[in-house]
């Protein structure tokens, strides 16, 4: 057979439960992931291979591409005391091939993590993000939440594939700021506004107002007239990307004042 070594990379998305854009987008687009399922359809892992590695007697180091037929039937010869073949098995040849494998996927989306400032008020501000196909892998087709954001981004010809996200925070939600980003691939950042955010953020009485803040012009959406600061979403288009703003002073116009 010729082996073939796998890399299977799996992002842990995790949520902070003080800021609701992160923890609504991460809670609500992931919830239903298997990650044990996700993992086992990526690496392709064969009847043969799963009963080898649950047998915890061999390592699994690599992946039978061809030949498992060969495989199958060492694994299914008469074994003696030492748990060797009663006759044994021989490696009559054994030949080295040269294989080109497709190029790894770059996790998460860094020209969208590069957009974020490195440090908010002086302290430090570090971005992480999910790529669409990171999306799509981890969303079951049928989530009714996930099918929920795809009709939103239907009606604006794009699809989850075409959506990223990245977010940061710093401080608490009292004294500090949460940045999230939405980035619609060769699309109009500002039409997520009224398509996907009102689907992610769940409010009961969406209301919008404009103000000006660290000298951009921001939508400001509440839960109503009387929404607490805690359900005050700050929103700018720029280009391609949503931005989402929670937060207090100086946190909030010091962000604002480095967004592209």
């Amino acid at each position: 057979g010729v082996a073939q070594v796998p890399a299977a990379d799996a992002g842990v998305l995790e949520a902070d439960a003080e800021l609701l854009v992160a923890a609504a987008v991460l809670d609500r687009l992931v919830e239903a992931v298997d990650l044990e399922r996700v993992l086992a359809e990526q690496r392709g892992v064969g009847a043969a291979e799963g009963a080898l590695a649950s047998a915890n007697t061999y390592a699994i180091f690599g992946r039978v591409v061809e030949g498992m037929d060969v495989v199958d039937k060492i694994v299914a010869m008469p074994t003696q005391n030492g748990d060797s073949a009663v006759d044994p098995v021989k490696i009559i040849k054994a030949t080295v091939e040269q294989v080109t494998l497709p190029p790894e996927p770059v996790p998460g989306d860094p020209e969208l993590e590069a957009l974020f400032p490195s440090t908010v008020n002086g302290e430090s501000f570090t971005a992480d993000s999910t790529n669409g196909q990171e999306l799509r892998a981890q969303i079951p087709a049928d989530d009714p939440f996930g099918q929920q954001v795809e009709e939103a981004l239907g009606t604006v010809g794009a699809s989850l594939e075409d959506l990223s996200f990245g977010r940061a925070s710093v401080g608490t939600q009292g004294a500090g700021v949460n940045v999230t980003a939405f980035k619609l691939a060769g699309g109009d950042g500002a039409a997520l506004r009224t398509t996907l955010l009102p689907v992610l953020l769940g409010l009961n009485d969406l209301q919008e107002t404009t103000s000006t803040l660290g000298g951009k012009d921001v939508t400001v959406i509440t839960d109503g007239p009387d929404s607490p600061e805690a359900l005050r979403f700050y929103t700018y288009a720029n280009g391609e990307v949503l931005w989402v703003a929670q937060g207090s002073e100086p946190w909030l116009t010091d962000a604002f004042q480095q967004l592209p």
